[in-house]
């Protein structure tokens, strides 16, 4: 009987030399969310007003409302006229809030609050949205500690823009 040789050929040890896969260099990673929203903070820290507090707290909520989630009391609440109680959509109700606040930023202001505040990320990660990035050789702990003040500077904005607050400059 012939003595066979059972290691992989020639050709099959080729094959798995080609097929070996480096892992990519610079893997991003998601955005990681802190338990509380910037607004939160700002509001600790007098940058905001206990208004504007309220309507970000409302932004948040309602957009879960619209999401599909059911915070608060049950839907049936106020009394009707007839006797009968009055029930009415919240998600419609939370809807038209975030159409007419929504309508008072721009895109990238919108998104700078949800990312402070409703997704809660960190300043470094807010950063990002907000157009700012860190240096070649810079860790996410300096980049966060050298732009935490613009940060929050354009977070306070896009809040009074989107409550109210403030209103902007008008041309001409």
């Amino acid at each position: 009987m012939e003595q066979s040789n059972i290691g992989p050929s020639r050709e099959a040890a080729l094959h798995a030399h080609i097929e070996v896969i480096q892992p990519p260099r610079n893997t991003a990673i998601l955005p990681v969310s802190r338990r509380v929203g910037m607004h939160d903070r700002l509001v600790k820290s007098d940058k905001i007003t206990i208004e504007e507090w309220q309507w970000v707290s409302r932004y948040c909520l309602d957009l879960e409302r619209v999401q599909g989630a059911k915070p608060g009391k049950p839907e049936f609440e106020s009394e009707h006229s007839d006797g009968g109680l009055q029930i009415y959509d919240r998600r419609a109700m939370a809807a038209t809030f975030i159409r007419l606040s929504d309508a008072r930023m721009s895109k990238k202001e919108r998104e700078i609050v949800i990312s402070a505040c409703v997704q809660a990320h960190r300043v470094c990660d807010v950063a990002i949205v907000c157009g700012l990035l860190p240096g070649d050789d810079e860790t996410m702990e300096a980049f966060s500690r050298r732009i935490d003040a613009a940060v929050k500077k354009r977070v306070v904005l896009a809040i009074g823009y989107g409550s109210g607050a403030k209103k902007r400059n008008s041309p001409g």
